[in-house]
């Protein structure tokens, strides 16, 4: 009891000191944009919006991502580890350190999480037409339960950072952002967003991409997240780095993402870790990702998902 006790006091004062810090940066809005960018001339500036498009474009080619559309859907199955008290906060699914089957279909937010094992295996979520259902084993997919916003949320966030580069091309904002050097690996960076310019807004999101000089392949990207769930969401921001690439019909797939708060140029451990053990092209049943005929299709269009 006394244990127990402990742990409940530590855990209220880490929930109370997060707060403390988060509420003042609440009505901040994270700026990623380098000393590059800012303190460019409107000549400089000219040439970054050029070399922004041209670096993002050769690391979307690197990948092989100009082939991705030349597929219809795709199923991974991969270990996800969350870690600290803000990964455990983060975690949308109720399980921890258990393989998780992602299906989805290309260019859309069209997907389904299903927990793949443990005591909860044939448990799923899924989105489809930005309509929010559950199912399981025994059960079809419902739409008519109570939206978990949550899981709502990342659903598609996985989605949409698996075919990343695919989606940062379409955005009209692309800017060299200078280049850095971290932990040894040097680094090109261009800022995407949306809107009239990079400059930041609660309602888009930036991301800084770091392309990798050698390799030509993005490997870390820092990026805001004003639709996400957590309080604060709007002065915060994260990083992802992707590793272990795996050519798959031309395609280089990154089989490990590792997730971070904040930047990523010093050595910390993720709060939370997706290592891909299988990745397939074209393998899901249509029925799968569309359990309801009646719903219209949106494909890649966003709608309001506030309600």
């Amino acid at each position: 009891m006394r244990n127990y006790k402990r742990k409940l006091r530590k855990t209220a004062f880490i929930l109370m000191a997060t707060a403390m810090v988060m509420l003042p940066l609440s009505c901040k809005t994270v700026d990623l944009r380098t000393d590059t960018i800012m303190e460019a001339s409107s000549t400089e500036k000219e040439i970054q919006v050029k070399k922004g498009y041209q670096f993002l474009e050769a690391a979307w080619k690197a990948q092989g991502m100009d082939k991705l559309e030349s597929h219809k859907n795709y199923e991974f199955t991969g270990l996800e580890s969350w870690r600290s008290m803000m990964g455990k906060m983060a975690n949308p699914w109720r399980v921890n350190n258990v393989n998780l089957t992602f299906r989805y279909a290309i260019n859309t937010f069209d997907g389904r999480v299903e927990i793949a094992s443990g005591k909860d295996a044939g448990e799923f979520f899924g989105l489809q037409s930005w309509e929010y259902y559950e199912g399981n084993k025994a059960t079809p997919a419902n739409f008519d339960l109570k939206k978990d916003k949550k899981r709502a949320f990342a659903v598609p966030t996985f989605h949409y950072f698996m075919e990343l580069p695919n989606r940062l091309m379409q955005a009209p904002i692309k800017e060299y952002a200078g280049s850095d050097t971290i932990l040894g690996q040097e680094y090109e960076m261009v800022i995407v967003t949306w809107g009239d310019d990079s400059e930041p807004t609660k309602e888009h999101d930036q991301y800084l991409v770091y392309i990798n000089k050698d390799t030509k392949l993005i490997e870390i990207v820092s990026y805001s997240a004003h639709e996400g769930y957590l309080p604060g969401k709007h002065s915060l921001f994260g990083s992802i780095r992707y590793s272990d690439f795996k050519n798959i019909e031309g395609i280089l797939i990154p089989m490990k993402h590792e997730s971070i708060f904040g930047n990523i140029k010093k050595e910390k451990k993720p709060i939370h870790t997706l290592q891909i053990n299988s990745f397939e092209f074209d393998k899901v049943n249509q029925k799968i990702l569309y359990p309801n005929p009646n719903l219209k299709k949106v494909g890649n269009n966003k709608i309001n998902t506030d309600e």
